[in-house]
């Protein structure tokens, strides 16, 4: 389940919240994180785990490559090709259904 809110006209806050069955987690600013806030079931008191934002938000994949890169490998253990066409062939599926078909495509 998915609840979302968007506005242009009202000031909302910046923040995800994802629920699980262990506890939740609180995101300010979601799109360039600074930091987390764990929150387990029962605790008061949340983890906080620190994603310090350094460039455009993509420095962690860039670092990752790099690092695959110069180690000579050719697929990263995080997200391994499968796992690409697995979504590529998710997000194929999901423009089926909805019709959308992009200029190169014709």
């Amino acid at each position: 389940m998915a609840v979302l809110h968007s506005s242009v006209a009202t000031n909302l806050r910046n923040q995800a919240i994802i629920c699980g069955t262990k506890g939740y987690m609180v995101i300010d600013k979601f799109w360039q994180a600074e930091k987390i806030l764990v929150y387990k079931n029962g605790e008061d008191k949340p983890e906080i785990h620190e994603t310090p934002f350094d460039i455009n938000g993509y420095e962690y994949e860039i670092r990752a490559a790099v690092n695959d890169i110069a180690a000579g490998r050719v697929e990263n253990a995080v997200m391994p090709h499968e796992e690409t066409l697995r979504m590529m062939r998710f997000y194929d599926g999901l423009r089926r259904e909805w019709g959308v078909v992009y200029p190169q495509e014709k």
